[in-house]
């Protein structure tokens, strides 16, 4: 059919079709005509001064002919994302596939719009790790228990009487993204060990206390990797990430799959904080070779884990199949969703939910896999669900 167009030309049109509706929600509160004459301006030509800011952020490291000015500044103006997106997917090697990629400002929006439409008590309990705690306990899923947490400077709930501490423990705030407050805290004879600090149990929740006074934090036991894994896990514990999608009236279904391992002196495996991200097969759970998410490091893959020597590629993940499984009967206990990003960690005992994210990160899906996401299964759910 002439009119049809493909889903990622799909998801580009939604994307813009809402930046172009929060434009105009913005300029019609503005009293003046000059204020709503200037917002407009600002809007056609915006693009333009953030790929020309682009280019000379990259120009010693990057092509600088005509054809990559013209092509940047056509990026801009076409997509309206991030321009860094045109040296971070290399796109001058790869033009005739830009229409191919979807880009971080996209996912973000799109996957907030379609997480509006869902179910309200599903969206909310991803966003927020003491409560998607709960519903997967509730729904029978293995995940870390949380043993205690805070908010707004106060202890809420605290089960450190039934769930023996003296062992290492972790920190890091409920509702927030990138391993953002991760603190890992090392028992020793009584004392919770982490950079400078050796805390009691009850000095540990105080401090735990006043870190929570703007965002809440959770305390949960530190679980290890499985014993063939620890090799690729630096310091941190590895995470598959693994991206499920339900077509509308469909049965939820893993769609795309990569592994993170942390590397240096990182305690999360973040893969926007200098972590290795790799692919992994679907079939067999099989590793590729990694990546980092910096442009020059992404030069070469990364074949072997650059702490410990370990091989990455052509690894066999352990408990390949129940790691699927447990993907789907999450999503199933969060039916609303068109689709969700699974930290999943694998143990000697199988995997464990970390948690869910209803805006799960295009950069790690995408670079991981070294290939658009217009090459996967995900491109054609999310149209499919914009059309609702």
């Amino acid at each position: 059919m002439k009119n049809e167009i493909s889903p990622m030309d799909r998801v580009h049109r939604h994307y813009i079709a809402l930046r172009h509706a929060d434009h105009r929600r913005r300029a019609a509160e503005d009293i003046t005509l000059v204020g709503r004459v200037w917002s407009d301006v600002l809007w056609q030509l915006g693009p333009f001064r953030r790929g020309l800011n682009v280019l000379i952020r990259n120009r010693a490291s990057h092509p600088r002919d005509l054809k990559h000015l013209i092509q940047v500044l056509w990026f801009a103006r076409k997509y309206r994302v991030d321009p860094e997106c045109y040296f971070q997917y290399r796109l001058h090697e790869v033009w005739d596939r830009r229409n191919e990629y979807m880009f971080h400002d996209e996912i973000v929006a799109i996957l907030s719009d379609l997480s509006a439409r869902a179910n309200g008590s599903d969206a909310r309990d991803l966003e927020d790790k003491r409560r998607f705690e709960q519903r997967c306990s509730t729904a029978g899923l293995p995940t870390i228990p949380i043993v205690c947490d805070f908010q707004k400077g106060k202890v809420i709930s605290d089960l450190t009487d039934r769930v023996a501490p003296d062992r290492d423990l972790f920190s890091k705030y409920a509702n927030r993204y990138c391993g953002e407050g991760a603190t890992l805290w090392q028992y020793s004879e009584g004392r919770y060990i982490s950079g400078g600090l050796a805390l009691t149990l009850d000095d540990l929740k105080r401090h735990l206390a006043s870190l929570s006074s703007r965002y809440p934090v959770i305390l949960q036991p530190r679980i290890t990797n499985a014993s063939e894994l620890v090799a690729l896990s630096g310091k941190a514990l590895s995470t598959a990430r693994v991206i499920t999608i339900r077509h509308q009236n469909g049965a939820p279904e893993v769609a795309l799959a990569s592994y993170r391992m942390a590397t240096g002196e990182h305690v999360a495996d973040n893969f926007a904080v200098g972590g290795i991200a790799c692919a992994i097969s679907l079939d067999n759970g099989v590793l590729s070779a990694g990546t980092f998410k910096s442009s020059a490091d992404r030069e070469q893959r990364v074949r072997i884990h650059p702490d410990s020597g370990a091989l990455i590629e052509v690894r066999s993940l352990p408990h390949w199949p129940a790691v699927k499984d447990l993907a789907v009967a999450a999503h199933s206990a969060f039916l609303s969703m068109s689709s969700v990003g699974w930290d999943i960690a694998i143990t000697d005992d199988g995997p464990m939910l970390l948690e869910g994210n209803a805006v799960w990160c295009v950069d790690l899906a995408q670079m991981s896999h070294g290939c658009p996401l217009g090459d996967t299964p995900i491109a054609a759910c999310l149209a499919e669900h914009l059309t609702e």
